[in-house]
């Protein structure tokens, strides 16, 4: 028996309905929500930002910054789809000296949790007369609330029950613990690509990343792992007429057998782009053993109109005017350094006390960078040939 169709008439969605798609497209996973708020923070301006999470990032995410601040009028619309302070006119988007641009994140990140926006205008600290932070909450796109908290200029922006009317993506979230990982490892790359600007990240209330904000990126990288990186370092600085290159790469010792650790920033923005992931891996290639990547971190500053970043909702994705170009270059700023870099390093320093029985340098919950076992037995055997001291206990 043939099945009979019937035609569906073409209408037009609720707008509770076409709001929770388009969020569904700018917030995969909590680490979605850390990433929009933490790059707001630092288009605001800010010094410091902090993050607090919990629950992986689905009960709570926190963010507070010290930047400019939102007037108490621009609160609502701050948190509707399509506003935003960064552009005004199409060409700008051919111009952007921002990370974000779209005006969804808060609109987007309201639609699936319950959000409060506490913030205070810089310029509001001018004033005679004392001026108190305004407060507005959200939950599930709605305003529940209104009012006024004490605090300095900057904002706050506390997410909390992310997806609760949104169950089909909630059952695909892996546990707390796997969400939180993402999110150490993109505020990891924050405060690389911002070495200026102070970074706290609390898990659970324990510290789990901690920058000075020093502005000098081989300290950042110590505090970061740990570890006194500058000798174990090579600068790489490159200008052409297109494109200014800078940034290291860790020396042989500090190979990785995973690709994290290699991080490109495109005008302040950390992109992952295949075709210059893999300029970056025809560099090293060869010079490493197999399934072994580099410690390397890549500034490239390009003029706006020769980037595109508006092909993706995360902004994670570029396409280049001139690639060819800076695909070379890349591939040959790595293998310049790495072919002069020895194989086995020269007693290599390692913090603390004797660390020859370690193999994994000291990082949270030891997940620090490896050095390679060579260059430990190396330094032991030179330490070993001086005069002998207490051997101190191996710490974890």
């Amino acid at each position: 028996m043939q099945k009979v169709l019937t035609r569906i008439p073409i209408h037009v969605l609720s707008q509770d309905i076409a709001e929770r798609i388009a969020a569904g497209e700018v917030i995969e996973r909590p680490v979605s929500v850390v990433k929009e708020l933490v790059e707001n923070a630092l288009d605001a301006g800010s010094h410091e930002i902090r993050v607090d999470i919990r629950g992986g990032g689905l009960r709570l995410v926190r963010v507070t910054d010290d930047g400019y601040g939102i007037p108490e009028d621009e609160l609502e619309r701050a948190c509707a789809r399509h506003t935003t302070s960064k552009i005004t006119a199409l060409e700008d988007l051919g111009r952007l000296h921002t990370l974000g641009f779209r005006g969804e994140a808060l609109a987007s990140i309201a639609a699936v949790s319950e959000l409060t926006l506490v913030s205070r205008p810089i310029e509001s600290e001018n004033l005679v007369e004392e001026s108190a932070a305004a407060l507005i909450t959200m939950r599930g796109g709605e305003v529940k609330q209104r009012g006024q908290r004490a605090r300095l200029h900057g904002t706050t922006v506390t997410v909390r029950d992310l997806f609760y009317n949104v169950p089909a993506r909630l059952k695909f979230m892996r546990g707390a613990r796997t969400e939180t990982g993402h999110i150490l490892q993109l505020m990891r790359r924050y405060a690389v690509g911002f070495p200026a600007i102070r970074f706290n990240l609390t898990i659970e209330e324990t510290v789990a990343l901690q920058t000075g904000g020093t502005g000098d990126l081989a300290a950042t990288l110590a505090e970061l792992y740990q570890l006194p990186l500058a000798e174990m370092l090579h600068p790489v600085s490159a200008t052409a007429e297109h494109y200014t290159l800078h940034g290291y790469v860790g020396n042989r010792a500090l190979a990785q057998s995973s690709r994290q650790h290699i991080m490109l920033f495109i005008n302040g923005r950390w992109v992952h782009n295949r075709p210059l992931q893999d300029a970056l891996e025809s560099g090293y290639r060869g010079l490493l053993p197999k399934g072994k990547h580099p410690l390397l971190v890549f500034y490239l500053e390009l003029p706006p109109g020769d980037l595109d970043v508006n092909i993706h909702p995360a902004k994670t994705e570029v396409k280049l005017l001139h690639e060819s170009e800076i695909v070379t270059a890349l591939t040959q700023a790595v293998r310049s350094v790495l072919e002069r870099s020895p194989a086995l390093p020269s007693s290599p320093s390692f913090p603390g006390p004797e660390l020859v029985y370690q193999r994994r340098l000291p990082g949270p919950r030891r997940r620090g960078l490896h050095v390679a076992e060579s260059a430990l037995l190396r330094s032991f055997s030179r330490r070993s040939s001086s005069p002998r001291r207490p051997m101190a206990a191996c710490i974890s």
